[in-house]
């Protein structure tokens, strides 16, 4: 999404609406979209006036962190510019911006300064370790940083880093003296060091080497013996432990590699009985993915709509999987009923997104929206959904923001409200006076502290954009 936004023209027609949606909404998407909250903002150029504010004023740690990134970028690779980098690298509270800075003085000043700054990062107690042994391989790849790493690996002191080295070594040097250097890792930690054999020295010992470790390390062992071994002896493998195995984990292993290498009749068979009649919610799931992926059929529909109306462990899955396999009247009724009445507000937010994924926002998509903003028991699904909502309408909709900045009873949805409030209508003279007043007036401390915060980022936005028009 991101690489896409970038090729498009200063004078796109829909940029407005887009710098809208990410003031109001997008900046506070979910954690694991990080990419649209960090990434596409300062991607457009007509965000150009938005970043130093972002930089600066931004609730969410991962946004001020890109905004100070593209800033950076955006300087001539000065002695200044350096200085501030290092400074930012060094010292910055937060973690998001001392790893960018490290990343930045990697790319643009690529010297003994920097590479030793870097490699005071790799300490047991710094967080930033993992990202300081990958910059010393992506930056510095020679015999210094080899021995370096070589070291990391075997330190038991510190398990972050010899995690990482463990990662590292096979990619930059995949050489016997790696390999045998992961070999002897099995005994410390199993899992990584028998991926990355499998995946850089795929021959015969390394099965071997994995069939008898099936055993005791079934799960990562299942994994890589389908997807680099996807044979009649791996399948006998995987079959076994996916019909005996009374951990939850291998069996789980198995059901995938079975459902992704041997998509015939006869796994069809055993991912239904398993979807059917699992113990455990994790096999099942498992199962109704492969099911939906491979057969998309009326018969997996159906057991997929059983599923997502009667077990709650799977029900996710099984909705995401009916609303991508089948967008029709039926599948939106089916959603529309979990985003009202499950009792899970996790199903209930999955049901939402997924109807606001399938189906354009019509007024019944934006009464709906406005419905669980409104009435809704959860407060991050109420607040989602009112931000939702508030986009996909008029100039006008920031006045039912503004009464669930006042009138909601959860603190978290009237701060939420509040700098959605700021960024969106920072030159509203009258949204402004109601945030003023809430700031000062709101029950809670430390909302009221919030809002004078996002009054802040308001002002910060009108002075930025004051001036001739974007």
């Amino acid at each position: 999404m991101v690489s896409a936004l970038t090729t498009f023209s200063e004078h796109w027609a829909g940029r407005q609406r887009f710098a809208h949606w990410y003031r109001v909404h997008g900046q506070f998407t979910a954690a694991d979209q990080w990419e649209v909250r960090a990434e596409v903002g300062p991607a457009l150029g007509h965000a150009a006036r938005d970043v130093p504010v972002l930089e600066t004023h931004a609730p969410g740690a991962v946004v001020r962190a890109a905004a100070h990134r593209w800033l950076l970028a955006a300087r001539q690779p000065d002695e200044e510019a350096r200085a501030l980098v290092t400074q930012r690298a060094v010292s910055d509270p937060d973690h998001h911006v001392r790893r960018i800075s490290l990343i930045l003085l990697a790319e643009r000043w690529p010297d003994q300064r920097t590479r030793d700054l870097v490699t005071t990062h790799i300490t047991p107690d710094d967080t930033d370790t993992d990202i300081a042994i990958s910059l010393l391989a992506a930056v510095w790849p020679d015999e210094r940083t080899r021995d370096l790493l070589t070291e990391y690996a075997t330190d038991l002191g510190n398990p972050l880093a010899s995690s990482v080295a463990v990662h590292t070594l096979p990619e930059h040097w995949p050489d016997q003296r790696t390999r045998d250097l992961l070999t002897a890792h099995i005994a410390v930690d199993p899992e990584p060091a028998l991926q990355w054999l499998a995946k850089h020295w795929p021959d015969q010992e390394t099965r071997d080497l994995l069939t008898r470790h099936a055993t005791t390390d079934p799960d990562p062992v299942l994994q890589l013996l389908a997807e680099h071994w996807p044979d009649q002896e791996t399948r006998d493998l995987l079959t076994h432990h996916a019909t005996t195995d009374a951990d939850v984990w291998p069996r789980t292993t198995a059901l995938q590699g079975l459902a992704a290498n041997w998509p015939d009749q006869e796994t069809r068979d055993l991912l239904t009985h398993h979807a059917t009649t699992d113990p455990d919610p994790w096999p099942r799931t498992t199962a109704l993915q492969g099911l939906a992926a491979n057969w998309p059929d009326q018969e997996t529909r159906d057991l997929l709509t059983h599923h997502a109306t009667t077990d709650p462990g799977p029900r996710t899955t099984a909705l995401r999987s009916l609303a991508t396999r089948w967008p029709d009247q039926e599948t939106r009724n089916l959603l529309t009923h979990h985003a009202t009445t499950d009792p899970d507000a996790g199903i209930r937010s999955v049901a939402l997104r997924q109807l606001g994924l399938r189906w354009p926002l019509d007024e019944e998509m934006r009464s709906l929206l406005l419905d669980r903003a409104l009435r809704d028991n959860d407060a991050d699904l109420r607040l989602d959904a009112l931000r939702r909502w508030v986009v996909t309408g008029g100039d006008e909709t920031w006045t039912v923001l503004a009464r669930r900045m006042t009138d909601d009873p959860a603190a978290s949805v009237r701060e939420g409200t509040a700098w959605s409030l700021a960024f969106g209508w920072f030159a509203d003279d009258s949204a402004m006076a109601v945030l003023q007043t809430a700031a000062r007036e709101d029950e809670d401390e430390e909302t009221r502290t919030a809002m004078a915060a996002a009054l802040d980022a308001a002002d910060a936005m009108r002075a930025a954009h004051h001036g001739p028009a974007e």
